[in-house]
């Protein structure tokens, strides 16, 4: 059996796994949470990544849309 908090404190109940598969809701809470780390979203940059300057961001946007232009 699983065991799964209920409540505050220290309370625990036995759920089957199929009951905790159930809940879609918590299995994605729970999936999104455990592999945040691995597989960060696709917008933005992944936690922990260097920060650009503002001015910075500018001329690499510039730079990629000149590049975009040229056939």
């Amino acid at each position: 059996m699983l065991g799964m908090q209920t409540g505050v404190g220290s309370k625990y109940r036995e759920r089957p796994l199929t009951e905790v598969y159930e809940d879609t809701a918590t299995m994605q809470h729970w999936l999104a949470e455990t592999l945040r780390v691995l597989a960060p979203p696709l917008h933005g940059p992944p936690p922990g990544a260097p920060q650009i300057s503002p001015e910075l961001q500018k001329q690499l946007d510039k730079a990629k849309q000149a590049g975009e232009q040229q056939p």
